[in-house]
């Protein structure tokens, strides 16, 4: 795949074991770890996942592997502050963050107050 320009990438569940992708960690150069479970907008961040966000990361740098880390699921500015100490690469905003009326500013105003959430946490490191 990677010979085709391909970034292979990962999709982890809540409810899915790390277990289940450790075979798989060195081919990948993107994991995404879903923070609900897939199929409805709006559901409670699962708290769980920070320990699972915070075993990948420690797994990824005791085999010096560099994958680009994504969350995705009710991510906002309160998530975002949760996430601090396990900082990911990549935040997916959606219905918790932007989608939530409003015009074309307010949605601009939702990106940058969550961009200032993330510099913010990004600057302690």
């Amino acid at each position: 795949m990677k010979n085709y320009g391909i970034k292979p990438s990962l999709a982890l569940n809540p409810a899915t074991p790390i277990e289940d992708i450790l075979p798989y960690l060195a081919e990948v150069d993107q994991i995404l770890l879903m923070t609900v479970p897939t199929g409805f907008a709006g559901q409670a961040f699962r708290k769980e996942t920070l320990e699972k966000l915070c075993e990948l990361k420690n797994i990824l740098a005791q085999r010096n592997l560099h994958p680009l880390i994504e969350v995705d699921g009710n991510i906002n500015t309160q998530t975002i502050s949760w996430m601090k100490e396990v900082m990911p690469d990549i935040f997916v905003l959606g219905t918790s963050a932007l989608f939530q009326g409003g015009d074309a500013n307010s949605y601009q105003e939702r990106i940058r107050t969550v961009r200032q959430a993330v510099n913010a946490y990004k600057s302690d490191f």
